[in-house]
């Protein structure tokens, strides 16, 4: 599972100034407000979604039309441990994703059922409007580029593409070879190529061939997946092209996933780099939004929900 990182802003609706705002407090405020009806109003494709806390600062974005699961987390008398315990028994119940929020940036890791960032945006966005707030949250991918220097440095590599467009020469040295004509190849926007290493083979001296050869000029992506150390995980290198800063996580133990995502997130230098890029964004004011601040109070949630229909 890929724990992709991401700054956040909140951007007024009505002058789209972008606010650098800790989040969490209003998450944990919307997660301890125990008003179910009010919580059951949110779906994403037609499924119900709901937003757990799990940790410090670790949440649990769930999507799921089971009513067993739902009920579950329905209940007071139920713990979110023993909401995993039912969801990891039988992976049809539903689908979470892991959520690991900072002051200004998230981490967000998902399986492939699960739901993704995209719906745990407009999630929140639909929170907003159902507190009249004329805010929308804004993720920011924080993205990252290599150079070919790192790429030549690392001693395994693995699984590699490289795409060229008409402007590299690469591009007519492969329609030469199946002696291609411009006629035929005039709607051809670029080739792709794939290098796939045989089960856990170290294609390092044929990755650097290529990547030796292929000119910049043209040359739309190059990704590189590498690492530095036997027991690294692999890592996607963009030399062309930018990625999204991320780890890999490994563990498949609902218990231990908030260990290892801390572990990663502490540990990761780049996303620190990253990170303080973004917070020194000058297009992002540093001010806070008292409408949002006004709901790290329960009363607040209180009073703007009853007049929510179908909340009470």
């Amino acid at each position: 599972m890929k724990l992709n990182y991401f700054g956040y802003s909140i951007e007024n609706e009505t002058n789209h100034k972008k606010h650098l705002m800790d989040i969490r407090p209003f998450l944990n405020a919307f997660c301890s407000y125990n008003n179910m009806d009010y919580k059951n109003t949110f779906s994403h494709n037609s499924e119900q979604v709901f937003l757990l806390k799990s940790s410090k600062n670790l949440y649990l974005f769930l999507m799921t039309r089971n009513s067993e699961i739902i009920k579950s987390i329905n209940s007071t008398d139920h713990s979110i441990s023993e909401i995993y315990d039912r969801l990891s028994s039988n992976e049809m119940l539903g689908f979470s994703s892991y959520i690991y929020v900072e002051s200004s940036f998230f981490g967000y890791a998902s399986t492939q059922m699960s739901p993704k960032n995209t719906a745990f945006t407009l999630f929140i966005n639909n929170v907003f409007k159902t507190l009249q707030l004329h805010y929308s949250f804004i993720a920011h991918p924080l993205l990252q580029q290599s150079s070919r220097q790192e790429v030549m440095a690392m001693p395994f590599v693995g699984r590699s593409a490289i795409q060229v467009s008409k402007e590299n020469s690469f591009f007519d040295d492969i329609k030469n070879a199946i002696n291609g004509t411009v006629e035929e190849f005039s709607d051809v926007d670029s080739f792709e190529i794939i290098i796939k290493p045989r089960h856990r083979k170290n294609i390092e001296a044929a990755v650097k061939k290529m990547i030796t050869a292929v000119p910049d000029q043209g040359l739309d992506k190059m990704v590189v997946r590498a690492k530095e150390e036997v027991h690294d995980g692999l890592v996607d290198l963009y030399l062309a092209g930018q990625g999204i800063v991320s780890d890999n996580i490994s563990t498949k133990n609902e218990l231990e996933l908030a260990i290892e995502i801390t572990q990663k997130v502490t540990s990761n230098e780049l996303l620190e780099i990253k990170v303080k890029e973004h917070e020194g964004d000058e297009a992002i004011a540093k001010d806070k939004l008292d409408a949002l601040l006004r709901f790290t109070e329960q009363s607040a949630w209180s009073s703007a929900v009853s007049d929510i229909p179908g909340s009470e």
